[in-house]
């Protein structure tokens, strides 16, 4: 009898160590997932953001990123790709998690700050007698240009030069913080929950920081 309970025991110890082996750490999974994601951040991936995050609302980051010239959108992904980061510790239960990431990047406040300066006070006037198509043209302008087309390039045009300006007066700045990432299991797999304005703002290098303030 003390042999059959010592046979069970051994089997039953042996389940137990082969369950503990089969068990899988999710943890380095999530922690890869939440470096790919960061390397999607620092080439300015769109596409690949979106299809790292549960969530499918974008509206917030289609809606600033579209007002933006396609010249200084330019600028922004340079800024972007010199992101530096360190995924560090990351806890989770069964469908949820967060995950605190290090990140160091290149602050655009005070750039902006400068360029928006310069272009409100030469827009301030802009409602004169000739509008703003007149201001843009100018005494020996040349000939005023009056469709919109051509107009929308100019303010653009008028928009990049000024943040230009201010990156070579003020010079980027850099910050170092630290984010909290939260993660969700969606389909099996740990994803991203949204990307949160802390994050925005790293994509961003804060060029829209200044419109987040009170």
């Amino acid at each position: 009898m003390k042999k059959f309970f010592c046979l069970a025991l051994c089997i039953l110890l042996a389940f137990s160590f082969a369950s503990c082996g089969a068990k899988t750490d999710e943890t380095e999974p999530a922690k890869e997932m939440v470096g790919s994601y960061m390397e999607l951040i620092k080439n300015f991936d769109l596409e690949g953001i979106s299809k790292a995050t549960s969530s499918t609302d974008f509206s917030y980051m289609n809606q600033k990123l579209y007002i933006l010239p396609a010249e200084v959108l330019e600028l922004v992904k340079t800024w972007a790709s010199e992101l530096e980061y360190e995924v560090g510790d990351i806890s989770l239960d069964d469908i949820t998690g967060i995950a605190s990431v290090k990140v160091k990047y290149k602050d655009a406040t005070e750039v902006m700050r400068a360029a928006s300066l310069v272009y409100m006070a030469k827009t301030s006037n802009m409602m004169g007698s000739d509008g703003f198509e007149g201001w843009l043209s100018g005494p020996g302008g040349g000939p005023k240009k009056t469709d919109s087309e051509t107009l929308s390039t100019e303010i653009d045009a008028f928009l990049y030069q000024c943040i230009a300006d201010a990156v070579e007066s003020e010079g980027l700045g850099t910050k170092e913080t630290t984010i909290p990432v939260e993660l969700v299991k969606y389909q099996g797999e740990w994803k991203v929950k949204s990307l949160n304005l802390d994050m925005f703002n790293v994509l961003t290098s804060n060029v829209f920081i200044l419109s987040q303030e009170d």
